[in-house]
């Protein structure tokens, strides 16, 4: 039902473009939670191979180099310690976008039924 200033319309529109917006948002976050996710199983990978040889290698750059194992061993755990910290985050984002949006939709239906 329009209200005779015609806001209704516009706070409905309104509610459906930060909806839309949230989704986006809610869609890159998830995107980048996947990122992490793989990138963790790639450095904890990294880790269980460290163990099947004698002569580890690191990539820098474009050049393959023998390094330590030590040294390797500290910086894929150094590497992981970051991408945890940093999927945790994510994660937190995450979480309160979906929030965000499940409220924004339960106020637009409850809208929609007055």
């Amino acid at each position: 039902m329009t209200n005779p200033n015609g806001s209704e319309p516009e706070n409905k529109q309104q509610l459906v473009n930060q909806i839309n917006i949230l989704e986006k948002n809610l869609k890159q976050v998830t995107e980048r939670r996947r990122s992490l996710e793989q990138s963790l199983r790639e450095l904890d990978s990294a880790a269980e191979h460290l163990d099947d040889t004698d002569e580890p290698m690191r990539l820098i750059g474009n050049l393959l180099v023998n390094q330590p194992k030590d040294e390797i061993e500290g910086y894929v755990q150094e590497k992981r310690n970051e991408q945890q910290n940093t999927l945790e985050r994510v994660e937190e984002s995450e979480e309160k976008l979906r929030g965000q949006l499940d409220d924004m939709k339960e106020s637009f239906l409850d809208d929609d039924q007055s």
